[in-house]
């Protein structure tokens, strides 16, 4: 440990030169070095001043590195950073300083999940009833998505139509308040500012980390968690777990998505009876009219198809799509949902994975190693997210170096 840092305990040693590259290119740095008269230590002040002591780079050169590394695959990145800067660096240098970022971002978010696990929010309660009660609602729309992996990295379990043996699924969620929804149009609304959170891991590490999210957003403030998802069984489990207290919508694109496929077994693609057909259920739905919707299922199940090859198709579609409503139809009161003026459709999570995970880790031909998309996606999170967290990053970076 150096322990030279008061006045009278350095003595001057020499100077020495250092190419440090920066914004402006490379630079040939002559610093004075000194060192403790007591450990023998040496220290370069300048060094320290310019945030170089254990890096040939300044930290704006790292960031503008990564921020292109995390946009872009490796190879083009360092083009368009020559390109745009001047700056010449090696393909393998954009992928050592990004991936470097991630598991930084990793460590980073690892640590706020496990403070966070002592943090008691004080959500909606039994005592009071969503529907008559105003509270700040926060939303939380986890989901999931398939990386493709390296052969040494895949899953050992057997592969299913989710879950193909060559990916791994990266668990996500995007988190946002309610007050922060504002309506473009009749049909459509926007989020003005939203966090994501993400990691190819296991749900209790998934968990852990939206707890830290939800708690970054909140702070200790009493709130209404309206958890907007798909019909996912690790999903279902995961909201009654975390957020006991929620109002838990299902996404009515999925039954609508359905629905939609039975009208095309009816009627034909794109046909204006089965359009037609397919409105009144989304309707109904809207209405909270389930009953009514499952009575058409049974109607459809026994009905013709537009090809006659498909009746038995056309049949077990219908008795699907019965018992996913019947089983999900608590989280289905779309009319009182929309009375309170909450979201029931998430195209915001599927949009999010797109733009998180799709376009940076799922282009032609790419397979990653399970460290390195691990870091990828905990670090496209962080940067894509709205908030304090990438300036929070950098100043760890920085005071690493």
């Amino acid at each position: 440990m150096f322990s030279g840092k008061k006045r009278g305990r350095t003595r001057r040693v020499e100077d020495r030169t250092k190419a440090v590259l920066t914004r402006n290119g490379v630079y040939e740095i002559s610093r004075t070095c000194y060192e403790c008269r007591y450990c023998g230590t040496p220290v370069i002040p300048f060094d320290e001043a310019l945030g170089v002591a254990n890096r040939t780079r300044t930290v704006e050169v790292d960031k503008a590195i990564v921020l292109l590394g995390s946009e872009l695959p490796f190879m083009p990145a360092r083009a368009v950073l020559e390109k745009l800067t001047g700056l010449c660096v090696s393909d393998k240098t954009v992928q050592e300083v990004t991936e470097a970022a991630g598991r930084e971002a990793m460590a980073m978010l690892g640590e706020a999940a496990e403070a966070a696990k002592t943090v008691k929010l004080e959500p909606a309660g039994g005592v009071l009833d969503w529907r008559q009660d105003e509270l700040p609602v926060a939303y939380v729309e986890p989901d999931g998505s398939m990386v493709p992996m390296r052969p040494e990295d895949r899953p050992e379990q057997k592969p299913t139509e989710d879950h193909p043996g060559t990916h791994r699924e990266a668990k996500m969620a995007v988190i946002f308040r309610g007050s922060d929804v504002v309506n473009i149009s009749p049909k459509r609304r926007e989020v003005l500012r939203k966090r994501y959170v993400a990691t190819i891991g296991g749900v209790d590490e998934f968990r852990d980390k939206l707890w830290a999210g939800v708690v970054d957003l909140v702070g200790t403030t009493r709130f209404q968690a309206v958890v907007l998802r798909d019909g996912a069984d690790w999903i279902t489990n995961l909201a009654a777990d975390l957020f006991p207290d929620a109002i838990r919508i299902l996404d009515i694109f999925h039954p609508l998505e359905r629905i939609h496929e039975i009208a095309r077994l009816l009627h034909g693609p794109n046909s204006i009876p089965g359009k037609a057909w397919a409105k009144e259920q989304k309707e109904r739905l809207k209405a909270s009219k389930i009953d009514e919707v499952l009575a058409e299922l049974a109607i459809a199940s026994k009905a013709e198809p537009h090809k006659k090859g498909d009746r038995q198709t056309l049949r077990e579609k219908c008795e699907e799509t019965i018992a996913y409503i019947g089983k999900r139809r608590a989280f289905m009161d779309y009319a009182t949902y929309l009375a309170k003026g909450l979201m029931i459709g998430s195209g915001i999570i599927e949009s999010s994975h797109k733009r998180v995970i799709a376009q940076r880790l799922k282009q032609a031909g790419m397979h990653w190693s399970l460290e390195g998309a691990n870091a990828m996606v905990h670090l496209r999170a962080l940067r894509l997210s709205d908030g304090p967290g990438w300036d929070r990053l950098w100043e760890r970076l920085a005071a690493a170096s």
